[in-house]
This record gives C-alpha cells, sequence and structure tokens, in this order.
C-alpha cells in the first residue's frame, strides 16, 4: 500500500480513503495530536504495544473491534506486560558482594 512513509494525520486520510472502518494503535498521543472529530474512520487505543500481551488479549480486542462504531474513539486498558530483570542488576549485586567481601578480609587482616 506504501504507507510506511504517512504520518499519523495522513494514515488516518489514507485509511479513510481505501474504506478502512477502523484503526487500532498503541499510539496513546493520537488523540492530542490529531483532531478525531469528523473522522468517519474508529479508532481504538490499547494501552500497551507490547506483543505478547496484545496477543493474549485477542478476544478483547475483537470485542471492541465489533463495538466500535463509526468515528468513535475507544480506549482499550490490557494488562501490564510483566517486568524484566535486568541482566546487569545481578552483575551489580555480585560487584557489591565482593566489594563488602574484600573490605571484610582487608579489615580482617588488619586486625590480626
Amino acid at each position: 500500500m506504501g504507507w510506511s512513509t504517512l504520518t499519523n494525520g495522513d494514515l488516518l486520510a489514507a485509511a479513510e480513503a481505501a474504506g478502512f472502518d477502523a484503526m487500532i494503535t498503541a499510539d496513546r498521543n493520537i488523540r492530542y495530536q490529531q483532531n478525531l472529530t469528523g473522522r468517519r474512520i474508529a479508532s481504538i487505543e490499547l494501552t500497551t504495544s507490547h506483543w505478547e500481551t496484545i496477543r493474549g488479549n485477542f478476544a478483547d480486542i475483537l470485542a471492541a473491534l465489533e463495538a466500535a462504531t463509526l468515528g468513535s474513539y475507544t480506549t482499550l486498558t490490557l494488562p501490564r506486560p510483566p517486568k524484566r530483570r535486568r541482566a546487569f542488576v545481578g552483575v551489580r549485586q555480585q560487584r557489591c558482594r565482593h566489594s563488602a567481601n574484600a573490605t571484610r578480609a582487608a579489615g580482617a587482616a588488619a586486625a590480626s
């Protein structure tokens, strides 16, 4: 379709011109950046772009899509994705433990 270079307003206009009835987006600012008044296309805003969360809540998204009316705007609140643990946290903790052990060892050596 060649739409990859279109910005929000142009994308909405192109989607309407192509006959799309609804747009699903994870852009939480689109309602503030675009004047959606008078648009025929329905907009459904997802509260996350986390793919596993979206895939796991497909039934809710489909229900929101089926309930959408022309020109409507709906925010679909999805569960928050699980927090990922960062690998560097463990490394930092190990460094702290090594530093503490080295400090204790130096203190013990100085005491004897």
